[in-house]
């Protein structure tokens, strides 16, 4: 992110023990975003680089203690007075935390952006499940329905049937035949719906356990800058 001198030097003057070295009031920031920079180190037109919310000001207002913090860190006598390479080395770190926090938010982002996407997956993979029960469930009406023509049919032979023993032989045959393949199919319609209602509570155990990964590591990085 592209910063200029002025506005770090203003934001480091912000240091108590600098600004009241120098007699000035602190001045404040007024810039808001900078361009971001292209290959080579030119500045590219168009929208400001920064994410809405995150210019160094923006930093500054959300973290007031920073300029405290760095002015404890470069002041090496504790004197309450800054040498030229101790401001140097404000601006710097100053710099870096900003780049840091802005890292941090962007990081974020994209953690809430990934678990969006991964929802997104899940329903997806639900819709599609619904879909291949359906068609099951229809390939099921299916079969019954012929399963309901081949009875109609033996009932007609049966009575064009010369023998009644072999009518009801076959009957009773091709009836065992219909309720085998009637447990088959129901056999295995329940057994893909069990394996389906398992990879659903799978897969959403997995997205739980990932998201409260996600928040831990969220949590753990804020108590660390925090801290």
């Amino acid at each position: 992110m592209q910063i200029t001198i002025t506005t770090l030097t203003a934001a480091v003057l912000c240091l108590p023990a600098l600004a009241s070295a120098q007699g000035e009031t602190p001045p404040k920031s007024t810039e808001k975003s900078h361009p971001r920079p292209g290959p080579g180190g030119a500045v590219r037109s168009g929208k400001a680089a920064e994410h809405p919310g995150e210019s160094l000001q923006d930093f500054l207002d959300k973290h007031p203690k920073v300029l405290g913090e760095i002015q404890a860190v470069v002041d090496k006598n504790d004197d309450g007075k800054l040498s030229e390479s101790e401001r140097q080395a404000a601006r710097q770190l100053l710099l870096q935390r900003h780049r840091d926090w802005v890292a941090s938010r962007a990081a974020e982002r994209k953690a809430k952006h990934d678990e969006v996407k991964a929802e997104v997956r899940e329903h997806r993979a639900e819709r599609r499940e619904k879909v291949e029960e359906a068609r099951d469930e229809r390939q099921h009406k299916r079969e019954d329905r012929r399963d309901k023509v081949e009875e109609a049919r033996d009932q007609v032979q049966e009575h064009r049937a010369d023998r009644r023993e072999k009518v009801e032989e076959v009957r009773d045959q091709r009836q065992q035949n219909r309720e085998e393949r009637r447990d088959q199919r129901q056999d295995a319609r329940e057994e893909r719906r069990d394996d389906r209602r398992e990879n659903r509570e799978e897969r959403r155990d997995d997205r739980r356990e990932n998201r409260e990964e996600r928040q831990g590591d969220r949590r753990e990085n804020r108590e660390e800058r925090q801290g």
